[in-house]
């Protein structure tokens, strides 16, 4: 018989469905601006790791400090200013469903997450059909979603290329 989740997996669940649901993060992913693939899901990982290493210094970490750090980290690793201020819409959820699940509110989360457009997290992405279930997804465990994501993943060698231009290439 599984084990159930932990507070802590379920809020890295928590996490990437609303990181899934990010419109400038999902476009700096496709365009590639975090690098390959694999540089892209290890960029996100540790994006995930800073937040909660913040909510284990301050459990009532402000939504406007995340903010912040959400918007460093897109500029930093993914080469985005966000103008449209969606860094403080995403603190938020994520800031009101740590809070949540810190108080024992799992329905609610659930609930909350089930109302998002995509209900499955960016760190299953790649292992799950795009049409995957909020629940396939939260059974995962992390080494599982650690292992498929790596699995099939090629990284590719960066074309050497003049400084201001991009290369384009067919899928």
């Amino acid at each position: 018989m599984e084990s159930a989740k932990t507070t802590e997996e379920k809020f890295e669940t928590a996490v990437g469905i609303v990181f899934n649901n990010w419109t400038a993060l999902k476009l700096c992913l496709e365009h590639g601006q975090g690098g390959n693939p694999v540089t892209a899901h290890e960029k996100l990982l540790a994006l995930l790791s800073e937040i909660k290493a913040r909510f284990a210094k301050d459990a009532n970490l402000h939504w406007s400090d995340l903010a912040d750090m959400l918007a460093d980290h897109m500029d930093a690793e993914f080469d985005t200013l966000l103008e449209d201020e969606s860094e403080n819409e995403v603190a938020s959820h994520i800031c009101q469903l740590f809070q949540q699940l810190t108080a024992g509110n799992d329905l609610e989360v659930t609930d909350q997450l089930t109302r998002f457009p995509v209900t499955s997290s960016i760190f299953c992405r790649q292992t799950a059909p795009a049409a995957a279930s909020l629940a396939q997804c939260v059974a995962m465990s992390d080494e599982q979603i650690q292992e498929a994501s790596n699995c099939g993943v090629i990284a590719e060698e960066p074309e050497e290329v003049d400084p201001g231009w991009t290369v384009v290439k067919r899928r």
